[in-house]
């Protein structure tokens, strides 16, 4: 068990993004935590099975090893500051990028502590007007490495990290009718997702009526009930292509799909790839590799930005 004294917060890698419209960046890993801060637009990132809607303010904290995906259907960028970190110094970081292959002890979970740390995976911030400049300073220090950046850079995620910690001690208990009847709805919807279901069946679920329930749902998720039922679905399914040695059919069959190219479809719209491409990316890599340092260098994919490290890379780039 480690104290809080203890944790002496690492930034190595940060940068400012466009996530672009119609950006879809396939299912990656990140051996660090990784912070998201939004400042403009509106983008979605799947971490794990859980699908978060990003606004402006909004705050998203990634933990190392985490699958993720993250997409744009909409009509705007969205511009974001992106912080990776570690709780400690664990060294060798010049030797970045890593896969998952070849250095699967890089990913350092956040270490048990006394007191708990306890972070809050998303939260919006938009009241608290000094994050931004917060992050913009984490940026400009990694990026310009004048002297002493090593410890502005660490004071300002402390900074950062404070806020978050002391925040989530005073989040809502999750009591009440509203968050009951979205969460007794979550857990219809797990429990169904196999089964044909209309709007009317979810709200129905629920005692509420469909108009008041899809609203209430929405604003609780930042998804509608049948967006959050086809992520569902589409979640089992890749489980199951990663795991199971089933046909395309039965997979379809098994997460509530009775036409196999109905679900061919929506899996192509909703993943960017055919079911098939996704078992075998899945399965050759066990996840795919980590971003490669050239990447970084001009924003990789879609992405419009730089990735700066605060120990440059032993290739030079950064």
């Amino acid at each position: 068990m480690t104290s809080l004294h203890e944790l002496s917060p690492f930034v190595h890698l940060c940068g400012e993004f466009r996530m672009l419209p119609g950006f879809r960046r396939q299912p990656w890993f990140t051996p660090s935590h990784h912070l998201i801060h939004v400042f403009r637009g509106s983008a979605f990132y799947r971490v794990g099975e859980r699908t978060h809607r990003l606004v402006p303010g909004d705050l998203l904290l990634i933990p190392p090893g985490a699958w993720t995906q993250s997409w744009n259907p909409l009509a705007e960028v969205m511009r974001y500051h992106s912080v990776h970190f570690d709780f400690q110094y664990h060294g060798d970081y010049e030797t970045l990028p890593i896969t998952l292959q070849d250095g699967p002890d890089r990913i350092h979970p956040a270490p048990a502590t006394v007191p708990a740390l306890r972070l809050p995976t998303k939260i919006n911030v938009a009241d608290q007007e000094w994050v931004s400049p917060l992050f913009g300073r984490i940026i400009r220090e990694t990026a310009e490495k004048q002297a002493g950046y090593e410890l502005a850079t660490k004071a300002a995620l402390l900074e950062l990290l404070v806020f978050l910690q002391r925040g989530s001690a005073t989040e809502p208990s999750g009591k009440g009718p509203s968050v009951e009847a979205i969460q007794r709805a979550v857990r219809f919807l797990e429990a169904n997702y196999a089964r044909p279901l209309a709007l009317n069946d979810i709200a129905g679920a629920v005692h509420l009526s469909p108009i008041y329930f899809g609203r209430l749902f929405r604003t609780a998720t930042g998804l509608t009930p049948m967006a959050y039922l086809r992520g569902l679905r589409m979640d089992r399914a890749k489980r199951l292509l990663r795991e199971e040695e089933l046909t395309v059919a039965q997979v379809a069959d098994a997460v509530g799909f009775a036409d196999p190219y109905h679900f061919s479809r929506v899996f192509r719209q909703q993943e960017g790839m055919a079911p098939t491409r996704y078992r075998e990316l899945a399965r050759r890599q066990d996840g795919t590799a980590f971003p490669t340092a050239e990447a970084w260098r001009g924003g990789y994919d879609s992405f419009a930005g730089v990735g700066f490290y605060s120990i440059p890379p032993a290739d030079g780039v950064g």
